[in-house]
């Protein structure tokens, strides 16, 4: 979330970032919430894939995306709670 803080919002700079969460993800004991969070990341990595890698993110994706990552962290937060 800090790079689109930073209004980093390329294809080229964000689609790393991604793979790199859905791996870190794939490590964790499947759960609802980690399903919930690879299921989102997984469209957002093909809305990504169909883009051109200098294109960037519109202002209302930025929206979504960041409101994404914080709804699956603070998901994930609540599983480690339980």
């Amino acid at each position: 979330m800090d790079n689109l803080e930073l209004k980093v919002r390329t294809v080229e700079a964000l689609h790393p970032l991604l793979v790199e969460l859905t791996l870190n993800i794939n490590k964790i004991t499947p759960s609802a919430e980690t399903n919930e969070c690879k299921e989102k990341i997984k469209n957002w990595l093909i809305t990504l894939n169909n883009m051109k890698v200098t294109e960037e993110l519109n202002e209302e994706q930025v929206k979504q995306l960041r409101f994404d990552l914080e709804n699956g962290y603070n998901l994930f937060m609540r599983s480690l709670d339980e």
